[in-house]
């Protein structure tokens, strides 16, 4: 029996195809929003007997976004749970990050936590339901040279999570943030 549907962006492969392992694990379906293929996560959610459905989605978009959120309708359980995982940290000093890398990667970090965010808590509302993880960064308490665009967004992730937390808890919808450090994913 399926304890609903977990979406997660960025679960290709990394640290968000280790969070589809573990909650495919835990009883979840898991649905997979990426910019690249997902077909290695299928083989391994499917090995565990949960249900699984990935599409090419850009986080960024608001199109794509809602249109993800239509097909996972379409296709799996009501979605319980929203890992906003996506990221991209270029590694650029502050004199090297122009104005477009800036926007690009505050764009895939935070705006796309607010995408997906705006795509999928309509339905936990609906059902007064909902978990949504958003994935911050250590580097926020550490001091990391040549990422202040990365720093910046996840700093906007942190602030977002709080807002949501405030504003949906009576709705049912929990809303924390995660700040893992480096990793072997």
């Amino acid at each position: 029996m399926s304890k609903g549907t977990a979406v997660i962006t960025g679960a290709a492969n990394g640290i968000g195809q280790a969070y589809a392992q573990r909650l495919a694990a835990d009883g979840f379906d898991i649905a997979v929003a990426d910019v690249v293929d997902a077909s290695t996560t299928k083989a391994l959610i499917e090995a565990t007997g949960r249900k699984f459905f990935s599409a090419l989605v850009d986080v960024t978009s608001p199109e794509s976004t809602l249109q993800f959120a239509a097909d996972v309708a379409a296709n799996l359980p009501p979605v319980v749970a929203l890992v906003n995982n996506a990221g991209i940290y270029p590694w650029k000093s502050f004199a090297d990050t122009d104005y477009a890398l800036w926007r690009k990667v505050l764009s895939v970090n935070l705006d796309g936590a607010f995408l997906m965010s705006k795509a999928f808590i309509p339905g936990m509302k609906e059902r007064n339901l909902g978990r949504i993880v958003n994935v911050a960064s250590s580097t926020l308490w550490l001091n990391v040279p040549d990422m202040s665009a990365y720093i910046a967004s996840k700093g906007g992730v942190i602030g977002l999570t709080r807002a949501l937390a405030s504003e949906f808890g009576a709705s049912g919808i929990t809303a924390n943030a995660i700040a893992p450090g480096l990793t072997n994913r």
